[in-house]
């Protein structure tokens, strides 16, 4: 994983990850604490994924979720624009019920288990976690207490698919 980069707004974080066995670049640029987008490139099966997620806080420990995913393989340009979408589709709901709802679990199930620690003890390979901790403070008011704690799943209000946790 290459350092992540923060610049104003923006949070930029690269690195290479699994897929199908084989090695894929992925991207991953948050706007704020609002917008996160991800492109993932596997160049061999020709494979492009570009995820776009809008968590937002409506309320005290409340949250609302969307995301829209496009998956595109290029190996397909030769055929049909029809059957191209058509197989671009069928890949991008079957990438999102195999890859990104599992994944997504398993990050509600460390959220609803989080705790906030001011000064916390990290292990070598958290180190990146406190560079999104100082980049986050800037949205935040000085000074402001922690929350009471609350799990995700009771706060999470919407969502553009149906999440079973």
């Amino acid at each position: 994983m290459q350092p992540p980069e923060a610049e104003g707004h923006q949070l930029t974080v690269q690195h290479t990850m699994e897929v199908l066995g084989l090695a894929a670049q992925i991207k991953i640029n948050l706007y704020g604490l609002g917008i996160m987008v991800a492109e993932l490139t596997q160049k061999r099966l020709g494979l492009q994924i570009k995820l776009m997620v809008t968590p937002r806080q409506i309320g005290p420990q409340q949250w609302a979720f969307q995301d829209f995913m496009v998956l595109r393989v290029t190996r397909l340009s030769t055929f049909p624009r029809w059957i191209r979408n058509t197989l671009n589709m069928a890949l991008a709901a079957a990438a999102y019920r195999f890859w990104f709802t599992p994944e997504l679990k398993k990050d509600i199930f460390i959220w609803d288990h989080r705790y906030y620690g001011a000064k916390p003890k990290l292990t070598v390979n958290e180190g990146p976690i406190m560079m999104f901790r100082n980049w986050a403070t800037q949205f935040y008011p000085p000074h402001e207490a922690a929350p009471e704690k609350q799990t995700v799943t009771e706060t999470l209000i919407a969502s553009t698919r149906d999440i079973h946790t």
